[in-house]
């Protein structure tokens, strides 16, 4: 059993203050709200913050997929605890738009004394773009987050910026500094309102 550990968990609900855990067993539910295996969470509706740490196998895809849906359709925040399998499709198709923490070292699940044959991330689907510059979460373990979810641009705990690769066409850096100047004029209006 691949449960998510006590610890690291805490400090990410700390953060998010989770609602409901969408895919537990009655002996690693990490919220008081829980799905179980006998519930089919794939087959619920759900709402408010999430927290998901799925089976590692074949079916993941669709829980994954679930988790962006949920984010898209549903105005649900899912968090997910997943492994970093970069090169699967699954991780292109739903991953690749959401906000992605790679976890320095490899996670210790359950009562395990051995940590995971596998890198972990966590990946947040929100509800929409501009609820990625979020100010809470700033470290995981200890270390500093860094992230991206446009190609070229980058955003840590001290700003915005662009990551100019060499040989990188010059149009394609006028369109990412585009897409910055209109990201950060939405949060500065969003700031406003507040």
């Amino acid at each position: 059993m691949w449960s998510t550990p006590k610890d690291f968990f805490e400090q990410v609900n700390r953060v998010f203050d989770f609602d409901i855990d969408v895919c537990a067993t009655q002996e690693n539910a990490k919220c008081e709200k829980f799905f179980t295996e006998s519930d089919d969470g794939l087959s619920k509706e759900w709402k408010g913050t999430c927290w998901m740490n799925p089976p590692y196998g074949r079916d993941i895809k669709h829980w994954v997929k679930k988790a962006y849906i949920s984010a898209r359709i549903h105005k649900s925040t899912v968090v997910c605890l997943l492994p970093a399998r970069v090169d699967t499709k699954w991780w292109h198709d739903y991953c690749c738009k959401a906000e992605v923490y790679f976890i320095k070292g490899r996670l210790k699940f359950g009562d395990s004394k051995n940590s995971a044959p596998f890198p972990s991330a966590l990946v947040i689907f929100r509800p929409n773009f501009n609820d990625i510059f979020c100010r809470g979460m700033t470290t995981i373990s200890g270390e500093s987050i860094a992230y991206s979810n446009i190609d070229g641009m980058y955003i840590d705990g001290d700003g915005y910026g662009l990551q100019i690769d060499e040989g990188m066409d010059e149009n394609r850096v006028k369109e990412i500094c585009q897409k910055i100047t209109v990201l950060v004029r939405e949060l500065d209006e969003t700031q406003d309102k507040k």
